[in-house]
């Protein structure tokens, strides 16, 4: 868990006074890198030109990797950074910058892991004052100590893509990344996503939430149902999320199994899985809420946000559950036009007569009691039977009628 624990911010413009800012800001980040990204999401912030700026950006990692992931790398637990950003605006909608991070490692060991030179161009952008969508590109190159990556010199292309309003803040980074190192040069770069929605509230402070995960619960094996999980939460806790196998007793997920209203995490909740409760907030998920739908297949689907800090009230609940649900409909949808895993499920077609004899092999009649209430052979009802179990590929007539329930084909 990284916790970006303060924000320094001197902007130097040109012929103006000096201007002091103080942002806090709780930001979680994955566990696994050793020297993560200084800003979570870019948005469509850029210097003006001829300004001048400077950023210290302080974070820590109260509980990180406890193993080094290669030979000679430094394990970011209990580690603190402290980067300075310096800035520039060059004008035509872009500006520079130079990352200059410093480590301090949980025995007390400095570092400088060395140098981070970005570029920033968003040309399309809203007006100053109302706001609109906006688009642009950030391009980085890197040059970092072997202790604190696996590839001493990358490359970063970031897009930058969202919306901006007076009370509304959407930002979405795909995030490019290619090795440069000798001998570790690919052709496929790595493709992570970051994104960020924020609301103010009052002048000055903003609420939102910086990390989200899709889900979805299928509705086989019966004994313990495929669970596929993705978002921006820690990458590290996803691991162990599903190593742990929590989603057979998460709580956010089970409830959506009885109702489709939006849950808000509390200690009430989670009552019957307090390690799990507690492990999320010790990667810094405390505060979240989770809304569940039944999709068209009757798989389970859900999407949930989180943060460090900052209760959900009573007012921001009613608007989250309404965006959400607008949110999570939308995706499920658009998963739905592209194809997922569960649509083979959709194929299966029942004729009339199958879907009388699987009814009354649910109610638990043998074949001979079948064929005497549909006055048919038994030799016709086992052939309706393998068909049925081939077009499900069950391994017996039991687990079809299973399958089929489930569906809401019988």
């Amino acid at each position: 868990m990284n916790l970006e624990v303060l924000r320094l911010v001197w902007r130097l413009p040109r012929r103006t006074p000096l201007l002091v800012g103080i942002l806090l800001s709780g930001v979680v980040a994955s566990a696994a890198a050793a020297l993560p990204d200084e800003i979570q999401v870019y948005v469509d912030d850029v210097r003006a030109p001829g300004e001048r700026g400077l950023e210290l950006h302080v974070n820590t990692t109260p509980k990180g990797v406890r193993e080094p992931e290669y030979l000679g790398a430094v394990r970011n637990h209990h580690g603190l950074r402290i980067t300075p950003e310096f800035s520039y605006g060059t004008g035509g909608d872009t500006d520079i910058g130079l990352y200059v991070p410093t480590v301090r490692d949980e025995f007390g060991n400095l570092y400088l892991p060395g140098l981070k030179l970005r570029a920033k161009w968003v040309p399309i952008h809203g007006d100053e004052t109302t706001g609109g969508w906006y688009l642009g590109v950030n391009g980085e190159i890197s040059n970092i100590s072997k202790k604190f990556s696996a590839s001493r010199v990358s490359t970063e292309v970031r897009f930058i893509a969202g919306y901006r309003s007076e009370t509304w803040l959407i930002g979405v980074n795909p995030i490019l990344t290619w090795s440069l190192s000798p001998g570790q040069r690919e052709s496929n770069p790595e493709l992570k996503m970051a994104w960020k929605v924020s609301r103010s509230v009052a002048q000055g402070i903003a609420l939102g939430f910086e990390y989200y995960a899709y889900g979805v619960r299928h509705l086989t094996p019966f004994t313990r149902p495929r669970t596929e999980i993705c978002g921006s939460y820690p990458a590290s806790w996803l691991a162990h999320y599903e190593k742990q196998n929590y989603a057979a007793v998460d709580p956010s997920i089970l409830s959506g199994l009885r109702s489709t209203e939006m849950v808000v995490w509390n200690d009430a909740l989670f009552d019957n899985s307090r390690t799990l409760w507690q492990e999320a907030r010790d990667w810094g998920l405390c505060i979240g809420a989770t809304l569940p739908i039944r999709s068209h297949d009757r798989s389970l689907r859900v999407l949930s946000v989180a943060r460090r800090q900052d209760i959900i009230s009573q007012a921001e609940n009613n608007e989250i559950q309404v965006r959400l649900r607008c949110i999570l409909e939308r995706v499920t949808l658009r998963l739905t036009d592209l194809g997922d895993s569960e649509r083979a499920h959709q194929s299966v077609c029942l004729s009339r007569r199958e879907r009388e004899i699987l009814q009354w092999t649910a109610d638990g009649k043998s074949s001979g009691e079948i064929a005497l209430i549909l006055t048919i052979s038994v030799n016709t009802v086992n052939f309706h039977l393998k068909a049925i179990q081939k077009k499900f590929g069950a391994g017996n007539k039991t687990l079809a009628a299973a399958y089929a329930a489930a569906q809401g084909l019988i």
